[in-house]
C-alpha cells in the first residue's frame, strides 16, 4: 500500500553480512562482460541465493530467494541499471496484490535502510512506496518510488512483473523482475531468461 511505514532498520551483524554480500555482487558485476542491449544470454550476470527472512527484513516468510543480476545492475546510466531478477520460495500461500505490496514494501524498506545506513545516510523519511496491480490470474505489474541507497541516493522509479505460483496449500514461488526501463525494452527479455535459468538450477538441484 502506498505510503506504509516501517519500523527503523536496526543494525545486526547478519545485516552486515547481507550487504557485504550485495557490496561483492556489485564488484563482480561491474568487472563482467558487458551485455549488449537485446542480447538474451546471462553472460556476465552474477547470482546469489539466501535463506529467508533476510536480517534486513526479518518479518518476511521463511523460505529461500535466488537472484540473478545483469551485469550493470549498479551502474548509473547503464541501460541494464537497477535490473535483476529473482524467485523467492515462500513458506505460505501465493500471495495476492495486497499482500504482494506489503511484502515488497517490507523487503525494500529494510534493503535500501541497510545500505543507506552503511553510507552513514538516513533515507527513512522517503520510504520505499509500492503499488501492484493485478493483470490477470496469479500476474502481477507494480511500480516502485524509492531513494536509490545502492548507487546514487536520488529517487529512482522501478517497474516489476510478477508471478505467483502455488506449490501446495501452504507454499508458493514468487517471480519477481524489475527495471527502470520500460516494458519494449530489451532487458526484459534478459529478465526473463534469468528468471528461467533460476528455476531450471532450482529443478536440477532439487533431483
Amino acid at each position: 500500500m502506498l505510503g506504509a511505514l516501517f519500523p527503523r532498520f536496526t543494525r545486526t551483524p547478519a545485516n552486515n553480512l547481507m550487504r557485504t554480500r550485495f557490496l561483492l555482487i556489485g564488484l563482480l558485476a561491474a568487472f563482467a562482460i558487458a551485455q549488449k542491449p537485446g542480447d538474451t544470454t546471462l553472460a556476465g550476470w552474477s547470482a546469489e541465493t539466501f535463506d529467508l527472512p533476510p536480517g534486513f527484513a526479518p518479518s518476511l516468510p521463511k523460505g529461500k530467494e535466488t537472484l540473478r543480476f545483469a551485469p550493470g545492475w549498479r551502474t548509473p546510466g547503464d541501460h541494464d541499471f537497477w535490473s535483476y531478477a529473482f524467485v523467492m520460495w515462500i513458506d505460505e500461500p501465493a500471495p495476492n496484490a495486497r499482500r504482494l505490496d506489503a511484502l515488497l514494501e517490507t523487503y525494500y524498506n529494510g534493503l535500501l535502510n541497510m545500505f543507506a545506513e552503511g553510507e552513514k545516510k538516513d533515507i527513512r523519511s522517503t520510504p520505499a512506496q509500492v503499488d501492484v496491480k493485478r493483470i490477470s490470474e496469479g500476474k502481477f505489474e507494480a511500480k516502485m518510488r524509492a531513494i536509490d541507497a545502492f548507487s546514487t541516493f536520488k529517487p529512482v522509479e522501478i517497474n516489476f512483473k510478477i508471478e505467483c505460483i502455488s506449490s501446495g496449500k501452504r507454499n508458493s514461488s514468487v517471480r519477481i523482475q524489475l527495471s527502470p526501463q520500460p516494458k519494449n525494452h530489451a532487458i526484459w527479455k534478459s529478465l526473463d531468461a534469468a528468471i528461467k535459468d533460476i528455476l531450471v538450477k532450482e529443478k536440477s538441484a532439487s533431483k
